[in-house]
């Protein structure tokens, strides 16, 4: 949607008198969307009190808006808009970190925070706890990917069960605590997860029912011990039994943390380089924590996959390794793995990295950084995983594309495979024919009953047939969206759902 021009010079002008920095150039475009919509006008509020001005000046002249708080966050959010939209509002100056108590292990922070920004802060506090961090890149939100329901890779992995919203701005500059305990000067603000009544913060999680400004973090401890066990699967078969082992250990809370298989193609598109062949799928688990812990999850896990080559790593032995890998030529392939075994140890200590994602975005500075990619739920069962796979598989090859995925086991009865939908092999495939397989997958999927776990703002519209058969459901959305934006202003047309309609 075009600015018209006056409202433009409107807007403009009134961000020049409250000296409020804003760029008329379309910003960088990040997205994980085919559709690219970017800004005429972004928007760069110094603090709270800018945006809520803000916030009140687009609402006056009911001009729709999206925010965005980094940017960097691939599929959960990212800085690319919808075709009703042309002002993104971007909240990276609103980076405060307060509140931090080392003994409970929390930490009250704004939606510019980023994953490094946090890690430092923590690092300087000398702390004994960390961020679970994502596979996204230094620079990523964390208000943003937890808002998203973005999960990570240790104990703390949940990001919406590890986290609580504390204050929120709705569109018309109103600002209140939704969570009734943690209002005020409640002394328990942000540490318990339920609510006397309603448990309204948790309807502004993936959402755009308004503007979340603080939200408390719940950190994990500090490993004692930081280990991992790396598992190699060789066939498809293998693939769905180790899901079903993996599954009924975290029903058993023998593994807290949320593991990751990776196959040829997603490893390849991480180390950017061979690969052993003999790594067909492979299983990355975090057993991270008390030495007596360790020993008996690194116990378990040997019985239960007695049969399967495996590796177990502690950071002691990643540094040893290391030292003996830099006496190995550059294009030796055993360096080359080294580099993923190094990435892993970083992820489990909290560290965050941009090697996951950079060689999927690209780093050409003149193209958009993108990310396109399908997130299938299925039941963690053997059965469940062939079928996914077979169904995105079958249309990968019908168009000559190379199958890269991730299944990540989410939560002890449920797992996720990420897909993404690259020409990786330089076939010169246009975006409209990725779009079609994008399209293609999600409803073969959708039909089989395997619903998509995340979207982009614009790759939503996708949702809108599902959206239309719960009726019911939608009535209800649009009902509470109507109470927050009332002129559905705040990402209009997320999930493909106007008031209007």
């Amino acid at each position: 949607m075009m600015l018209e021009k006056t409202f433009l010079a409107d807007i403009v002008e009134f961000l020049n008198q409250n000296k409020i920095h804003f760029n008329e150039d379309s910003a960088d475009l990040a997205t994980t969307d085919f559709d690219a919509h970017m800004p005429e006008l972004t928007i760069y509020p110094r603090n709270r009190d800018d945006m809520v001005k803000v916030l009140r000046k687009l609402n006056d002249l009911k001009q729709p808006f999206h925010v965005v708080s980094a940017g960097h966050n691939w599929g959960y959010g990212d800085s690319n808009l919808t075709a009703d939209i042309s002002i993104l509002i971007h909240l990276h100056y609103l980076n405060g970190i307060s509140n931090y108590d080392g003994v409970l292990g929390t930490v009250e922070i704004e939606p510019g925070v980023t994953q490094e920004q946090l890690v430092q802060f923590l690092t300087v506090q000398k702390s004994n706890w960390a961020l679970d961090v994502t596979g996204s890149d230094r620079y990523s939100s964390v208000v943003g990917n937890f808002l998203e329901r973005g999960f990570g890779h240790t104990s703390a992995g949940d990001h919406e069960k590890n986290s609580k919203v504390v204050e929120v701005v709705t569109v018309d500059g109103r600002s209140f605590c939704p969570h009734f305990v943690s209002a005020n000067e409640s002394k328990v603000k942000g540490l318990y997860q339920h609510d006397l009544g309603l448990n309204l913060d948790r309807i502004f999680y993936q959402t755009s029912f308004a503007i979340v400004t603080k939200m408390t973090i719940h950190l994990k401890p500090k490993n004692v011990q930081s280990n991992f066990c790396i598992v190699f699967l060789d066939t498809d078969e293998a693939v769905g039994e180790a899901i079903q082992i993996i599954s009924r250990l975290k029903v058993l809370d023998i593994l807290a943390s949320i593991p990751h298989i990776g196959n040829a193609g997603r490893i390849q598109k991480t180390t950017q380089g061979k690969v052993d062949a003999r790594m067909k799928w492979v299983a990355t688990i975090d057993i991270s924590g008390p030495t007596e812990l360790v020993s008996a999850r690194t116990k378990i896990l040997k019985e239960h996959f007695a049969n399967r080559r495996k590796l177990f790593f502690s950071s002691r032995r990643v540094k040893w390794l290391e030292r003996l890998v830099n006496w190995m030529p550059e294009a030796s392939l055993l360096r080359n793995q080294f580099e993923n075994i190094k990435l892993l140890n970083q992820i489990y200590s909290g560290v965050p990295t941009d090697s996951f994602v950079r060689n999927s975005v690209g780093t050409d500075a003149n193209s958009p950084k993108k990310m396109n990619w399908i997130g299938p739920l299925f039941p963690s069962q053997a059965e469940h995983f062939l079928k996914v796979k077979h169904i995105v598989n079958q249309i990968f090859i019908e168009r000559g594309l190379v199958f890269s995925a991730t299944v990540s086991i989410v939560s002890s009865r449920c797992a996720v495979m990420i897909v993404e939908i690259t020409d990786s092999q330089g076939k010169r495939m246009s975006e409209l024919d990725l779009q079609e397989c994008y399209r293609e997958c999600h409803k073969q999927l959708w039909g089989a009953g395997y619903p998509i776990y995340r979207y982009g703002l614009s790759s939503g519209v996708a949702l809108k047939a599902q959206m239309n058969q719960n009726s019911e459901y939608l009535k209800i959305y649009k009902g509470i969206k109507k109470q927050f934006d009332p002129n559905d202003l705040f990402s209009r047309n997320r999930w493909g759902v106007r008031l209007s309609d």
